[in-house]
């Protein structure tokens, strides 16, 4: 066997894995839905996917080092002209280093075609948030059960009735969403639709347009076009308050950018947007 050869074989394989993983993490849902709606890809989870990205992601580096070390001549011999000197800016250094550079400047500053990725990414968010659903606020899954009927005003022993009825069990009210749900091989989001019916009942519900992002919900990477849509806002007074806060702006606008413009979080920005400034 060959110390070299395997050096650069696991550097090449550790560094596909690394490409697989991070293209899954791109396209993969935010977390909250993931977790919330139990999203998998051939069997691993989010969370797995993200493990496996930092522990091939940790032996790539350690893969290259050592590749680096045992092809440092090498390495050199492009740092030198013509003449055989040793020169760190040469022209082949330069291109390296104008490229890298322009990539990172070009993520720093959002301009396109990066802006475009991040753009289209939030879009891909946007859509497993729409046909998964979102939880009804961060890390919903963590909570335990009795917790999480008093934080959505549902009624404990209706919600025990629905439990008992769909022989779901579980061994006590401080269990977790998560931990019952995997229990009776469900996801968080199954069993909270099963139990979201035995809300209390209200005289003054919230209509749509009343209704105030809850905090977690991943309000800062919508866009203007999609917050306006989702929760009923009126274009032209939403456009005047932004205006007059010194906030710029279009459709693809994203919140958390938007909000950053003028110091705020997107949850302030989003009441400017509603009763202005």
């Amino acid at each position: 066997m060959s110390f070299r050869k395997i050096v650069s074989l696991t550097t090449l394989l550790s560094f596909l894995v690394m490409c697989y993983t991070g293209l899954i993490l791109i396209i993969v849902p935010e977390g909250r839905v993931a977790y919330w709606a139990g999203w998998q890809l051939l069997g691993l989870t989010k969370s797995q996917y993200s493990e496996l990205h930092t522990a091939t992601s940790l032996l790539f580096l350690l893969a290259s080092i050592l590749h680096i070390y045992l092809n440092w001549k090498a390495i050199v011999q492009y740092m030198k002209n013509k003449a055989k000197n040793f020169v760190l800016f040469t022209p082949n250094f330069i291109a390296a280093l104008i490229i890298t550079s322009a990539v990172f400047l070009g993520a720093y500053y959002k301009v396109s075609p990066f802006s475009d990725l991040f753009i289209w990414q939030s879009d891909i968010d946007d859509y497993w948030a729409d046909r998964y659903g979102e939880p009804p606020f961060g890390h919903a899954e963590l909570v335990g059960l009795k917790n999480f009927t008093k934080k959505l005003d549902l009624d404990f022993n209706k919600v025990e009735e629905i439990l008992k009825s769909n022989s779901i069990v579980y061994d006590s009210p401080n269990e977790t969403i998560l931990q019952i749900a995997k229990k009776n091989n469900m996801t968080p989001q199954d069993l909270y639709l099963k139990i979201k019916d035995a809300k209390v009942p209200k005289d003054d519900e919230k209509s749509t347009e009343d209704k105030i992002p809850a905090e977690g919900s991943g309000l800062g990477n919508k866009s203007f076009s999609l917050v306006i849509e989702k929760y009923g806002l009126d274009r032209e007074m939403v456009a005047k308050n932004l205006k007059k806060a010194g906030v710029e702006f279009n459709e693809n606008s994203l919140m958390k950018d938007m909000a950053s413009q003028i110091g705020v979080t997107p949850i302030d920005l989003f009441m400017i947007m509603k009763k202005g400034r």
